[in-house]
Parts: structure tokens; sequence; C-alpha cells
């Protein structure tokens, strides 16, 4: 899925970073970081409608999609408990 949006054109590239970070919680269970480069801020208008595409390309049921993205991504998601954007200079 994550290949698919990159043929989609919405994401540029994408990477997983390990974070080897010793401090006090919460910031000691950060140690896994997911980054998605996209070619600007205007291309975040359409990753939403995007990603719902390839969702249903992947997995076309319905139920199962409803629980692995409503409901157990949601849970990651609180693990992580946070998300935000960064404008990158990539050079």
């Amino acid at each position: 899925m994550l290949d698919a949006m990159v043929a989609r054109g919405i994401w540029q590239k994408y990477s997983f970073l390990t974070v080897p970070y010793h401090g006090v919680a919460p910031c000691s269970d950060y140690t896994h970081v997911f980054v998605a480069q996209l070619r600007n801020f205007a291309a975040l208008d359409g990753e939403q409608r995007a990603w719902a595409e390839v969702q249903r390309k992947f997995h076309p049921d319905e139920a199962e999609r409803r629980r692995l993205f409503e409901e157990d991504l949601q849970r990651i998601r609180e693990m992580v408990r946070e998300e935000f954007l960064q404008d990158f200079d990539w050079k």
C-alpha cells in the first residue's frame, strides 16, 4: 500500500527510521518513526482520498477494511500519540 502511494505520485518516498532514545517517559516509547515525503503541502489535499482508494484496492472487503483502518490503526496511533507535518529540506 505504501508503494502504491508513491506510484500514484502522492508521496515521493517514504521510510521507517529507528530512533534510539533512552530518556524518560513519555519520550522513551518513541523508537520507530514513519516518514512520508510529499511533493508539497498541496499534495495533502489528495492524500486522504488516495489512501482510501488504495485501502479499497488492497482490502476490498468493507468489514475487514473497517477493522484494519478504523479500529486497529487508531489503536496504533494512540500508542504513538502524535502526527505532525513539517516542511523539510530533503537535499
